[in-house]
């Protein structure tokens, strides 16, 4: 496994504590062929980050689809395919659940109401609810 992304296929999946977290254990098959293992934690601060992964993934869950059967049903997202990036922290290789990076048709209206009221050279306004922007990465598992 090298830095990068990859297209993943779901061989099976679990729930497992890794430390003091849980996390679901997703096993994947690379183009390669070589096996790794995709966690995506489920922690109370990275629980948004979690529901997003796991539908990219093909999982929602619901009253009627409980987190439950991904460790009752180890195979329910077999098959299933998506993207994950790969990248060092802390001198390892980390795989991830690459999300859905596109803006939202309300953000592209936002930046295009900008684009019309700003004057030559002149930044638009910033988002009210943001500051520089830093990767959001609650996937770490601390």
């Amino acid at each position: 496994m090298d830095i990068g992304t990859y297209e993943v296929e779901i061989e099976s999946h679990t729930i497992s504590i890794r430390g003091n977290k849980e996390a679901v254990i997703l096993r994947c098959i690379m183009p390669d062929n070589e096996r790794i293992q995709v966690p995506i934690w489920l922690t109370a601060k990275s629980m948004g980050i979690a529901k997003r992964s796991l539908k990219m993934c093909g999982f929602e869950w619901t009253e009627t689809n409980p987190i439950s059967d991904l460790t009752d049903k180890s195979t329910l997202l077999a098959g299933n395919r998506f993207t994950i990036l790969v990248e060092e922290y802390a001198g390892k290789l980390r795989p991830q659940v690459l999300l859905d990076t596109e803006p939202t048709k309300k953000r592209l209206a936002e930046i295009q109401g900008w684009l019309r009221t700003s004057g030559d050279g002149e930044a638009g306004p910033q988002r009210q609810d943001a500051s520089p922007r830093e990767p959001e990465d609650d996937t770490l598992p601390f």
